[in-house]
């Protein structure tokens, strides 16, 4: 195969055998190379239209290559996260953007209406904090606060399980033997007109 490099600067052209480097013939049947897009360094050059745009490396000023789509940006996109120097990758699904890896969700993906965040630590195989989630464990709150950030947050103390709020109460842990739940608060005894009961 014989190619055609285009010299832009004397505006003579050379044969060669294939395009140098930073040129694609980019599909054109008369195989005369083109420069690569200006956001790659290098790009592919398999006889396919649009191959100036698929980036093989990236120019200086657009340092982050996403494999997925061989494309070059300033940097990494919503929905993607850097790992190594300069690659960026794909943010889990539920994730509207990351951190890190895939998983460490910075915030949630809009369209997913019943992902929220964790802000849990990790706990045995419960969810790890910035995990998109669409049920909180127990001890843990749908917090609808701000409807643009919801989040799991953590229930308080006396509080073991809570619904809507840190300090309302499904369930208690017996601090300072407060071991009854009533209206969403722990008491030590049953409050007035009201006895125990044992839940089966």
């Amino acid at each position: 195969m014989t190619t055609k490099v285009f010299d832009g600067v004397s505006g003579s052209s050379v044969c060669g055998p294939k395009c140098g480097t930073g040129w694609t013939t980019n599909g054109n049947k008369k195989l005369i190379c083109q420069k690569c897009d200006a956001t790659c360094a290098t790009c592919e050059d398999d006889a396919n239209v649009g191959d100036k745009k698929k980036c093989k490396t990236c120019a200086p000023a657009t340092p982050f290559l996403f494999s997925k789509l061989s494309e070059c940006t300033e940097k990494c996109a919503d929905g993607r996260y850097q790992i190594q120097e300069s690659r960026c990758y794909e943010c889990d699904p539920l994730c509207a953007s990351c951190v890190g890896n895939q998983r460490n969700c910075t915030k949630c993906e809009p369209n997913e209406p019943d992902a929220f965040l964790s802000t849990m630590k990790n706990e045995g195989d419960q969810y790890e904090r910035g995990t998109c989630v669409s049920v909180c464990v127990i001890g843990y709150f749908y917090d609808r606060s701000n409807m643009l950030d919801q989040k799991c947050g953590k229930c308080q103390s006396p509080c073991t399980a809570c619904q809507d709020d840190q300090d309302n109460c499904l369930a208690c842990d017996g601090t300072l033997n407060r071991w009854y739940q009533w209206k969403g608060k722990c008491f030590e005894d049953c409050p007035p007109k009201t006895a125990a009961s044992i839940d089966t």
